[in-house]
C-alpha cells in the first residue's frame, strides 16, 4: 500500500502523467509486451578507472537502512530490496543526505535476455542505472560507474553487459562512450501466453 508522500514523489520524479499510466502499463504487460533492445557489453580490463570527485555528492555502496531514502525515487522498493539480498553492486549517489541517483549491476541477466545470453563466472550484468532530472549533466553517472566498475572488478569480472532500447540512443551513447561495444540485438514479443524472442549476433559484435 503506497502513502501519500509516497505518491507525491513518485509524481515529482517521473510525472502526473506516468502515474496516472501505472494501472494501465500492469494491465498492458500482462496482455502485450513488445521490446526491440541493443545488448552491449563492456570489457573491465580496457576501461580506464577515473578516480573523481564530486563536491558536496556523497558515493558508496548501498545498504538496508537506504531503502526509506530510495522510496522518494521509487516507492515500490522491492527490486531494491533484491539486489540488497542477493549482494548485487549497488551504487548510491546522495547530496545533504537525499539519494539523488543509483546504479546496479547483477550477476546475471534480467528476463527474457537470460534465454539467449548466458554469462560466465567472471561476467555481470549491468541492470538498471538513475539519476533524478534536476541531478543530470553533472558528471554523477560517471563517478557511480567508475565506482560500480571497482567493485566487479575487485570481484574479478572481466566484463558487464547490458541492454538499451534501439530509441534511446542518448543512453546508447552514454554507454558507447564508456567503452560498451554493441554485440547484438534482440526482440521480445508476448501477447497473452505466447511468447518469442529472437537474437540477433553482430557479425563483428562477438565477444573478446
Amino acid at each position: 500500500m503506497y502513502t501519500l508522500n509516497d505518491i507525491k514523489n513518485y509524481s515529482r520524479v517521473y510525472g502526473w502523467i506516468s502515474l496516472f499510466l501505472v494501472p494501465l502499463r500492469y494491465i498492458q504487460s500482462k496482455i502485450f509486451v513488445y521490446k526491440q533492445e541493443i545488448i552491449l557489453y563492456k570489457s573491465l580490463q580496457k576501461i580506464p578507472i577515473e578516480n573523481k570527485e564530486l563536491k558536496d555528492f556523497v558515493f558508496r555502496k548501498a545498504f538496508s537502512k537506504d531503502l526509506e531514502k530510495l522510496k522518494e525515487i521509487k516507492p515500490n522498493t522491492e527490486l531494491f530490496k533484491k539486489w540488497l539480498e542477493n549482494e548485487s553492486l549497488f551504487i548510491i549517489a546522495l547530496k545533504n543526505n537525499k539519494i539523488v541517483g543509483y546504479t546496479c549491476v547483477e550477476f546475471y541477466p534480467q528476463k527474457p535476455i537470460d534465454r539467449v545470453l548466458k554469462l560466465q563466472q567472471n561476467e555481470a550484468w549491468g541492470r538498471d542505472a538513475f539519476i533524478l532530472p534536476e541531478y543530470r549533466n553533472k558528471g554523477i553517472y560517471s563517478i557511480m560507474f567508475s565506482l560500480v566498475t571497482n567493485l566487479a572488478k575487485e570481484k574479478n569480472l572481466s566484463k558487464i553487459y547490458g541492454s538499451v532500447d534501439v530509441k534511446n540512443l542518448k543512453s546508447l551513447k552514454i554507454h558507447k562512450k564508456f567503452g560498451s561495444k554493441v554485440i547484438g540485438r534482440y526482440i521480445y514479443l508476448k501477447l497473452l501466453v505466447f511468447e518469442k524472442i529472437w537474437y540477433m549476433e553482430l557479425e563483428n559484435g562477438k565477444k573478446e
